[in-house]
């Protein structure tokens, strides 16, 4: 389920993918133990990542899991930090971007953040959505709001499990090359969540970061995450549980 690739590959995947004549849509996912644990409980989602074109591993965990199962070229590969490197590959392409996701104002922010970034970069389009579910009418308007714009790649920040849902529902809708799930990646890059210091970061350190960032919000997901994680961990290693990882 999760790529065993390293991050060259990946990200040359998707590159390909542009180019590519397929008429279909594709859906790609940052996921993290976070997605892999909700999988578990949640048998949509966890079809939904087991069709997604690429399920990129957003979180240490999941490469450091993948080197003791002897993936040894697995790498760690964030939303926040696979957004940029993609906009700053297609600035340079005839390459459309929609960012969808945020609160209000965010998904506009970012756009202009990333432009100003990457001068020619194509934004074709921005939605903030309702924090709530979509009519079908809603749908059938985003739909065609992100059809007219004729873009490549909608790139989606919501939560987990509600942005691979979202992806998995809306590629049969949307005339795109790819959507990309990146999570928390818009609020990265307009400054509402801190990047975490680089030396914390190589020493696998950033989720103490986000906990003492976001102590409320985080504390109970991770009494929740890493036990079941950790225990599906040794499941894995022992031959009993697979998560089926699979090749970019």
């Amino acid at each position: 389920m999760v790529s065993a690739e390293p991050k060259s590959v990946i990200i040359e995947s998707i590159i390909k993918l542009l180019n590519d004549d397929r008429d279909s849509s594709q859906y790609i996912c940052a996921s993290s133990a976070h997605g892999i644990i909700e999988s578990q409980k949640d048998n949509q989602l966890k079809q939904i990542l087991n069709n997604a074109y690429i399920i990129i591993p957003d979180g240490l965990p999941l490469a450091k899991l993948g080197h003791m199962l002897g993936e040894k070229q697995m790498e760690q590969l964030k939303g926040p930090n696979l957004l940029p490197i993609i906009c700053e590959i297609t600035s340079k392409m005839n390459v459309r971007h929609f960012f969808y996701g945020g609160k209000d104002g965010i998904a506009d922010k970012l756009a202009n953040n990333m432009v100003e970034k990457y001068p020619g970069l194509k934004v074709s389009g921005i939605y903030c959505p309702p924090f709530r579910e979509l009519s079908e009418s809603e749908k059938d308007e985003i739909s065609l709001i992100i059809n007219s714009s004729n873009t490549n790649i909608v790139w989606v920040g919501l939560s987990t499990p509600k942005q691979e849902k979202w992806a998995a529902e809306f590629h049969k809708r949307l005339n795109v090359k790819m959507i990309i799930t990146v999570g928390a990646a818009f609020d990265f890059h307009t400054d509402e969540i801190k990047f975490a210091p680089q030396w914390l970061c190589k020493f696998g350190l950033e989720w103490l970061f986000r906990l003492l960032s976001e102590p409320r919000r985080l504390l109970p997901r991770y009494f929740e995450i890493v036990p079941k994680f950790l225990f599906l961990a040794l499941l894995q290693l022992l031959g009993i549980k697979n998560f089926n990882q699979k090749k970019g």
